[in-house]
């Protein structure tokens, strides 16, 4: 199973550390889906977390292109 959709499970029932623990595989496995977690409105309950703004910015440091940019 997709990492994301494990971490969107755990946020959903307010299991933030394991969620951030799926977030942080996800990102190990440069999963596209983590390079725009906040397109993602079920990890909103993660939003205000600061380790959320951390995953952010390991995530904009990793090279892990987003599903959403096109190469010509």
């Amino acid at each position: 199973m997709d990492q994301m959709h494990i971490a969107a499970i755990h946020a959903a029932l307010g299991e933030k550390d394991k969620a951030f623990a799926a977030l942080d595989r996800a990102c190990d496995d440069r999963s596209a889906r983590v390079s725009t977690p906040r397109f993602y409105p079920w990890l909103a309950p993660l939003f205000d977390d600061p380790r959320f703004a951390a995953l952010e910015d390991k995530v904009a440091h990793s090279g892990i292109s987003s599903p959403l940019e096109v190469t010509p």
